[in-house]
């Protein structure tokens, strides 16, 4: 890798080459100020906007690629409004991006990893890999359900939210919310290669192409912002 830099002890940033961004992730209880770290890391993912970067891969630093602390989290529990937007703007720029995305999943992929994950192109993921979408936050904390919705449908979109479940690799790769298995090394260096020779422009429009909304999007984000309401 090339040159790294550490975002608020949660984020380390290395650039394995011009075209190619990793940004590793830690545990929640890392940051110092996690609210902090968000919002730096939304203003490096909007730089990259700018610049030669075709590709960013997500991964997690350590055992896990995001878990949260079940004590950390019950003292930590509530964001700020503030927090949320800036929640919000980190998913929208990955979104949005004019450069590939993919996640590199490990063991625990929770909360906003797990949103994180999802909103990225690609989500490769570890045998010993397992999705939970609302770990320890509140149901109207759970970001993005219109992505989840594009990738596995809105019926288990809603009953992996509601029920809080779990869901492991292979359940991953049948429903289409993991695209390949952490044994295919070849796959990220495939991208790679497609991204060097691709311009951003042509990166945008492709991404926005394969990523028109659901007509029920928002009719889950509904139904699980009412629930979370009544509770």
């Amino acid at each position: 890798m090339g040159d790294s830099d550490i975002i608020q002890d949660m984020f380390r940033v290395e650039y394995k080459n011009e075209y190619t961004c990793y940004i590793g992730m830690q545990a929640p209880k890392s940051a110092v100020d996690m609210e902090a770290a968000i919002g730096v890391l939304c203003g490096l993912l909007h730089d990259l906007y700018e610049g030669p970067v075709k590709l960013v891969v997500f991964h997690g630093i350590t055992t896990d690629f995001y878990a949260c602390d079940y004590e950390y989290d019950q003292a930590k529990r509530t964001i700020s409004p503030v927090g949320n937007q800036k929640v919000d703007l980190l998913l929208d720029l990955i979104l949005k991006a004019p450069y590939f995305s993919v996640s590199m999943l490990s063991g625990c992929v929770e909360d906003l990893g797990a949103d994180i994950a999802i909103t990225s192109d690609w989500r490769i993921m570890s045998e010993t890999s397992q999705f939970c979408f609302a770990s320890h936050r509140g149901l109207a904390n759970v970001r993005y359900t219109g992505r989840l919705v594009e990738l596995i449908g809105s019926f288990k979109a809603f009953d992996l939210i509601i029920r809080r479940r779990c869901i492991f690799v292979n359940e991953a790769m049948n429903i289409g919310l993991a695209t390949a298995k952490a044994d295919n090394e070849d796959f990220v260096e495939a991208i790679e290669r497609h991204a060097k020779n691709a311009k951003k422009e042509s990166i945008s429009i492709m991404r926005h192409a394969v990523r028109s909304p659901a007509s029920n999007d928002i009719g889950i984000e509904r139904i699980v912002g009412s629930i979370a309401a009544a509770n």
